[in-house]
C-alpha cells in the first residue's frame, strides 16, 4: 500500500458505479444486429459500440498510430489495435486515455475479467491488444473485438470469432481488465 488515497477513492468509485444493478442484465440492441445481454451499463455501452464499430469494418482501413492524438478518440477512428481497445474503454466510461499496447499493458487490474478481458502483447515486432467479451455476453462468433492480421486483415476494429485464435496464440499476450469487469 503506498497511501495514494486519491487512487483507493477512484478505485472505490467505480466498484461502486459499476456493482449499482449488478444482478440486472441490460439488453442492447444495434439496429441490424440482434440483441445482446450485458452484465452492467458499461458492458452494455461497450458491446453497442463494438457492434457499431463492426458494421463500418468493411469501409474501414487500420491506421498505425491512428487516433493516438486524441482523447476521447473520434467515434469513428481511424483506429490501429491499441487506439480501437482505448476507445471501448472511453465509450464504457472509464476516463481512460487513448493508450498504446505498452500503455495499456498497466492500465487497469491483472487478470481476465469477469465480463471483458484486455489481451495486450505490448513489446516487439508482434506487439498487439484486443478484447475478449466473456461467453453470455457475445456469441462465440462475437468473442473477441479489435484490429485483427488474421480476420479482416487491413481493415478497422470489429468482431473476430472464437476459432480464429489458437490457445497457443492466445497465450502469448497478458491479460487485464478494467476495474470492476
Amino acid at each position: 500500500y503506498n497511501h495514494a488515497d486519491w487512487y483507493v477513492e477512484k478505485v472505490l468509485s467505480y466498484a461502486k458505479r459499476f456493482s449499482a444493478g449488478a444482478g440486472e442484465a441490460v439488453a442492447v440492441s444495434v439496429s441490424g444486429c440482434g440483441a445482446s445481454t450485458a452484465p452492467n451499463e458499461a458492458v452494455a455501452r461497450m458491446v453497442a459500440e463494438a457492434e457499431r464499430l463492426s458494421l463500418l469494418r468493411p469501409h474501414t482501413e487500420y491506421i498505425y498510430g491512428g487516433s493516438h492524438s486524441s482523447t476521447p478518440t473520434p467515434p469513428n477512428g481511424p483506429f490501429d489495435c491499441s487506439s480501437a481497445v482505448s476507445h471501448l474503454l472511453q465509450v464504457g466510461g472509464f476516463g481512460n486515455p487513448t493508450m498504446d499496447t505498452i500503455g495499456l499493458a498497466g492500465w487497469g487490474e491483472p487478470g481476465p475479467g469477469r465480463w471483458v478481458s484486455i489481451y495486450d502483447k505490448p513489446y516487439g515486432g508482434d506487439a498487439h491488444t484486443f478484447i475478449e467479451f466473456m461467453p453470455g455476453v457475445t456469441s462465440a462468433s462475437k468473442r473477441y473485438w479489435g484490429t485483427s492480421g488474421q480476420w479482416f486483415a487491413g481493415h478497422g476494429p470489429g468482431f473476430i470469432p472464437e476459432r480464429i485464435f489458437s490457445a497457443e496464440y492466445l497465450g502469448g499476450f497478458l491479460l487485464r481488465h478494467a476495474p470492476g469487469l
